[in-house]
């Protein structure tokens, strides 16, 4: 008579205090990623950018993210396979994952998401460098050679599709569906941010119900589902995420601050040749943190034998001094409409104004998903075992419907005049 053999256990080496989950395990592994000058670097980065500036207490890190990721991948990962031993999902699949998740945001630079929407694409740089899940991928493989940490090259490419959401031939479609989720975009990313986010702002009223989610999920047609008692707590998650882009992460003030660092920045790379630094194998640009706009005034001293670039830095320390007084760009116009195919190039030529003073975002339910209700999956308890779009839910299709809208601000960048 055979014996069954017990899983055997995951070894945490380390745990975190944390303010979501109160306790964060990570492996020996993981630790050794996490003990790395690339890694360590995460604490510079803000996970909110300039949102600091107007919702002060908003000043946690993509640190913090990062652990409440993996925490949220794991138990993922431990539940389906507690729930579905016939998925034989082993405990190196589930490392992985893990993994994935705690390096997903390592390509992030200074101003978050403000560095790929404004400045990559203003210095010119390659795909791989525009964005940071590919930027994080590039720099995690050569940490991996860099310290030794044992990952094939088939293992890494399984992280970085994990990171990018991109299905891996070989790997089951459900696997991509837990960190960067791009059928319906509901992963743990999400429910860490959206909830660590809430926290810090202070609208605890905005708190998700993640174990609800996540406790019975399944996977069916080799995507993960959901109980259909779950769809309220499904329709908060991107309920809450529409209110914080539209409240907080696009509010105007934010973006008056990231046109301003945008205008500094842009000088410090061309004089500091910031190109150079993307295209080092060295991975230089990971040193690009939220506190690289301070150094400005050190800078301007210190190229006092280069006259050309202390003139140009010069030039935008005006700016710099006022976002030390807080005297931002003040706001001219606020556009919404729901026609999202307009550039910023046919805002400007519409409106009449320079297309630097313009910053648009589209505010959705998703990023890029118009409705993903339809693309979430549901099953009921005790019925056929077969998955439904959540969108034919009867309290889904009696929900109002949150459309695409485009917000576009415009501001005055002129400077600042004294009246006597």
């Amino acid at each position: 008579m055979e014996t069954k053999q017990p899983t055997p256990k995951k070894q945490h080496s380390t745990s975190f205090k944390d303010v979501l989950y109160d306790e964060v395990l990570l492996t020996e592994e993981e630790m050794k990623i996490v003990d790395t000058e690339e890694f360590q670097s995460l604490r510079k980065v803000k996970q909110l950018g300039a949102c600091c500036q107007v919702f002060v207490s908003a000043n946690h890190s993509r640190f913090e993210h990062c652990l409440g990721t993996c925490h949220l991948a794991g138990k993922q990962m431990d539940i389906l396979h507690e729930g579905q031993k016939e998925l034989g999902i082993t405990p190196r699949q589930t490392q992985l994952v893990r993994t994935a998740a705690l390096v997903h945001d390592l390509g992030h630079l200074l101003g978050s998401h403000m560095f790929d929407h404004c400045i990559a694409p203003a210095l010119g740089l390659s795909k791989d460098m525009q964005h940071h899940e590919s930027r994080g991928g590039l720099l995690f493989r050569s940490m991996s050679r860099k310290y030794a940490l044992g990952y094939t090259e088939k293992e890494l490419d399984l992280i970085c599709s994990l990171i990018s959401g991109t299905p891996l031939p070989g790997h089951p479609a459900w696997m991509f569906d837990i960190l960067a989720n791009k059928r319906n975009e509901l992963d743990v990313d999400k429910l860490d941010y959206i909830n660590r986010d809430s926290l810090t702002l202070g609208l605890t009223s905005n708190r998700l119900q993640v174990t609800r989610i996540m406790k019975r999920a399944r996977v069916i047609d080799n995507r993960i589902c959901y109980p259909a008692k779950a769809a309220p707590a499904i329709m908060e998650v991107f309920q809450t995420r529409y209110n914080l882009h539209l409240d907080v992460y696009n509010h105007r003030v934010v973006h008056s601050v990231e046109c301003m660092v945008r205008d500094i920045l842009l000088v410090m790379s061309d004089v500091m040749d910031w190109r150079a630094l993307f295209a080092s194998e060295s991975h230089e640009w990971r040193k690009l943190n939220d506190n690289v706009l301070d150094f400005l005034p050190w800078l301007i001293q210190y190229l006092s034998n280069e006259p050309d670039k202390q003139a140009r830095l010069k030039q935008v320390l005006p700016i710099y001094d006022r976002l030390q007084r807080r005297q931002f760009y003040p706001l001219v116009q606020e556009l919404l409409n729901t026609d999202k195919s307009k550039s910023c190039e046919q805002l400007a030529q519409e409106l009449r104004v320079d297309a630097h003073d313009i910053i648009t975002r589209c505010v959705g339910l998703s990023s890029s998903i118009e409705d993903p209700f339809q693309h979430i999956y549901c099953y009921m308890k005790g019925g056929t075992g077969k998955a439904i779009p959540m969108s034919d839910l009867a309290r889904v299709k009696l929900a109002p419907k949150w459309p695409f809208t485009q917000l576009t601000h415009v501001y005055n960048r002129r400077p600042l005049t004294c009246t006597s």
